[in-house]
């Protein structure tokens, strides 16, 4: 396809692919696809994604006084099916219908407590699973030949962990946590290549290997919280990414071997403050049991943040905190009588809608939402982005505690693409300087999020300036 593969110019002295005008970009065969759309174009399959889970979990908490014992017992079956037209043309150049089937078994059992104001956690986990993969695909447009690429995989992993806060002050404390684990990961696949008609496999690669890891993993950090809306933190942590396998079209048995657990030390330091002081909120939406039942919807804008109100369940509440007896039209003219500068207040029918001016701004590597301030620049951020970067950082989060061991296990149980998944966590790593643009929407306009996932990105803060062109900007921005 001319936008996606056209790599052979036509046109001497121009460079291919050439987004703005594919016409002179060609494939192996002479093809070029001109459709301006590219979710359009000639391919000569269809391309369904069919995805059936199934999730079971049991959750168990028995509280002795001392300390409150939990176990969660949980069991995930994952089966997908999806076509790939890679080479995006009429022809049958490199075509894949891949199936995946996982199931996984997870057992969990932590004790957690607090003594002598030391707040404490230990455990034991345990999971295996177990997942099979197989694609049959064409190549016979190009070399005359059919594939068909099967691996099966088992990992089993045991882990002891243990977390304790420590109060060193009533406004300072220290985090700690360790987790020692064990985790055996067996692979066995490759790929044949099969002549059209005759079913005939023609073996390519194989391979049958296995992955042993012992690792410790450790984090640290300390709290400080000069008042009950602010906190200063700084943390550091050193966990473990499991080993793994490739698993796709191979020619050379090189491509399959295993590659190795590696080790990431993270440092993060940073502020946190409340998300929004509004008077309003603090009188008229109090922290009661109700409380769920009046927040319908909350929409973060690139200038505000647009709260929805149960209407009739709001008034309840309001009017049950009330000094005295008043009603809907007196309670709503108190909620409005404290009304902070920019902040509105309407009423539509059996919603209540609240509306408070926010900006977003990035804090030492991580991304929270600060009530605006005056004279500010007025910036429009990407939305794909921001999703991207929260998503990032969520998952990041959740390997660094230990609550998923690999990318493999993250892809599984968001039931997206290992690749994919993979890409979008580096995005976690960006350059805080360019996250903190991306965050109030001064990046070029040229890097949007398609620009991040294909990029291989580095680790170095001044390589990726460089690779996006943000340096300049960079020496700019604060």
């Amino acid at each position: 396809m001319g936008k996606f593969f056209g790599t052979i110019s036509t046109v001497a002295g121009e460079a291919c692919p050439d987004f703005s005008n594919p016409s002179h970009c060609v494939d192996s065969h002479g093809y070029t696809d001109t459709t301006p759309n590219k979710f359009e174009g000639d391919w000569n399959h269809l391309a369904p994604y069919d995805v059936n889970q199934w999730n079971g979990t049991l959750h168990i908490d028995n509280d002795f006084g001392w300390a409150t014992l939990t176990a969660i017992t949980g069991y995930i079956n994952f089966k997908r099916e999806f076509y790939i037209d890679a080479d995006a043309a009429p022809t049958s150049d490199a075509e894949f219908n891949q199936n995946d089937a996982v199931s996984q078994f997870s057992q969990e059992i932590r004790l957690a407590g607090d003594t002598s104001g030391i707040a404490w956690l230990g455990g034991l986990y345990y999971s295996w699973d177990r997942v099979h993969s197989y694609t049959p695909g064409t190549l016979v447009d190009s070399f005359g030949l059919d594939a068909f690429i099967e691996s099966r995989q088992i990992t089993n992993s045991a882990a002891v962990f243990g977390q304790a806060k420590w109060p060193l002050t009533d406004q300072l404390t220290l985090t700690t946590g360790l987790r020692l684990t064990y985790e055996d990961r067996s692979y066995i696949g490759g790929t044949d290549f099969v002549i059209p008609g005759l079913g005939i496999h023609i073996p390519a690669t194989h391979q049958d290997d296995k992955i042993f890891n012992r690792n410790v993993s450790w984090h640290g950090g300390l709290d400080y919280k000069p008042d009950d809306s602010t906190l200063i933190y700084l943390s550091v942590a050193r966990p473990t990414k499991s080993g793994g396998f490739f698993n796709g079209i191979t020619t050379q048995n090189e491509a399959l071997a295993p590659y190795k657990p590696e080790t990431l030390t993270d440092y993060e330091a940073g502020v946190k403050a409340q998300l929004i002081d509004s008077t309003l909120l603090r009188l008229c939406l109090p922290k009661t049991a109700n409380s769920h039942a009046v927040l319908q919807q909350v929409q973060i804008g690139a200038s505000s943040i647009v709260l929805s109100l149960d209407k009739a369940a709001a008034l309840e509440i309001w009017q049950t905190q009330a000094a005295e007896p008043l009603d809907d039209r007196q309670t709503q003219a108190h909620c409005r009588s404290h009304l902070a500068s920019g902040e509105t207040f309407a009423d539509h029918d059996a919603t209540l809608i609240v509306t408070l001016p926010v900006w977003a701004e990035f804090r030492g590597g991580r991304a929270g939402i600060s009530q605006t301030g005056q004279d500010r620049q007025t910036h429009t951020p990407d939305p794909a982005l921001l999703k991207a970067l929260a998503r990032a950082h969520r998952w990041k989060a959740l390997l660094l505690a230990g609550e998923i061991r690999a990318i493999e296990d993250l892809a599984t149980r968001v039931g997206q693409e290992r690749r994919h998944v993979g890409r979008t966590l580096s995005l976690a790593f960006l350059n805080p300087a360019l996250t903190r643009r991306i965050l109030r929407g001064e990046q070029p306009a040229s890097l949007r999020l398609s620009t991040l996932l294909d990029a291989d990105i580095p680790l170095s803060w001044q390589q990726q300036d460089q690779l996006f062109g943000t340096a300049q900007q960079a020496k700019k921005i604060p």
